[in-house]
C-alpha cells in the first residue's frame, strides 16, 4: 500500500469509544432522501457543492453523500482507477518531491477522485500536494472532507463487533480510515458477505486487537453490474 504523509491531527478523531449514539445506515431511507428534488439532501445539489469544496456542508450532509453514493451510476467499487498504479509509483521511489511530481500527483489524484469521490487515500494525496506546493487553502478544503468522511463512517458504530462495525462503502476505505487513524492493519478476514475484520498490530496501551466493517454497500449496485465473476475470489474465514 502507498505510504504518504498523514496531514491529519489524529487526536481530532480519536473519539470516545464509549457514550455515542450508533447511527448504522439506513440505505431504504438515504435513496429516498437523495432522489426527492425538494430534500435538502437532493444528490445533485448536494454533490455540486462537494465537488466545489464547500466547507459549510454537515456531517448529515457528508452521511447523505457518503453512503448514498452507492445508488449513483458512477459507483463502481469492484473497478479501480489506472490511475493508481501511476500515483503508487510516484511515491514508491522517492523521498522528494520536485514540482513536476507534484503536479503529477495532482493530476492523478484528480483522475482518481473523479470516479472515486470520496477515496480517503487521495484525498489526503492532494492535501499534501497542496499544502508542499504552498496551497494551503485547497489543502484545508481537502482535509475538511476526510475530516467529515472519517466522522461519518466512526459515527455508524464503534468497529468492535460484528453488531457494531464501521460501514464503508469500498473495502480499501476499511484499511485506508485505519491508515488515516494511524493504525498498522495486519490481516484482512472476510467473516461473512457483508462483514470483513482487519487484525491491527497489538499496542502495548490498547486491548483492541482490530476493527469490524460492514461492506454491504457494495450490493446496492444493479445485478448487472455486481456478479460473481467480477468479484475477486477471497477465501472464508472465520475469526477466532
Amino acid at each position: 500500500m502507498m505510504k504518504i504523509k498523514n496531514l491529519l491531527l489524529i487526536a481530532l478523531f480519536c473519539v470516545s469509544l464509549c457514550g455515542f449514539a450508533q447511527r448504522v445506515p439506513d440505505y431504504a431511507k438515504i435513496e429516498e432522501e437523495i432522489i426527492n428534488p425538494s430534500s435538502q439532501y437532493y444528490y445533485p445539489l448536494l454533490m455540486q457543492r462537494y465537488v466545489a469544496n464547500d466547507t459549510t456542508l454537515t456531517v448529515n450532509d457528508f452521511y447523505h453523500l457518503y453512503y448514498g453514493y452507492t445508488f449513483q451510476e458512477s459507483y463502481k467499487p469492484l473497478i479501480e482507477p489506472l490511475q493508481k498504479d501511476s500515483l503508487a509509483s510516484l511515491f514508491a521511489t522517492r523521498t522528494t518531491f520536485p514540482p513536476d511530481v507534484f503536479d503529477k500527483i495532482e493530476r492523478y489524484s484528480k483522475v482518481i477522485l473523479s470516479v472515486e469521490p470520496f477515496n480517503l487515500r487521495d484525498i489526503n494525496v492532494l492535501a499534501f500536494a497542496y499544502q508542499n506546493a504552498g496551497l494551503n487553502e485547497k489543502a484545508e478544503q481537502m482535509m475538511f472532507k476526510l475530516e467529515k468522511i472519517v466522522e461519518v463512517i466512526k459515527s455508524t458504530g464503534d468497529g468492535l463487533s460484528e453488531k457494531s462495525p464501521w460501514w464503508v462503502i469500498y473495502r480499501h476505505h476499511s484499511n485506508d480510515l485505519l491508515s488515516v487513524l494511524d493504525i498498522e492493519t495486519v490481516k484482512n478476514i472476510t467473516i461473512s458477505k457483508n462483514i470483513e475484520y482487519l487484525q491491527i498490530r497489538n499496542r502495548a496501551d490498547s486491548r483492541i486487537k482490530g476493527y469490524f466493517f460492514n461492506i454491504s454497500g457494495i450490493y446496492n449496485r444493479s445485478d448487472d453490474y455486481i456478479n460473481e465473476a467480477e468479484q475477486p475470489k477471497r477465501k472464508l474465514e472465520i475469526k477466532k
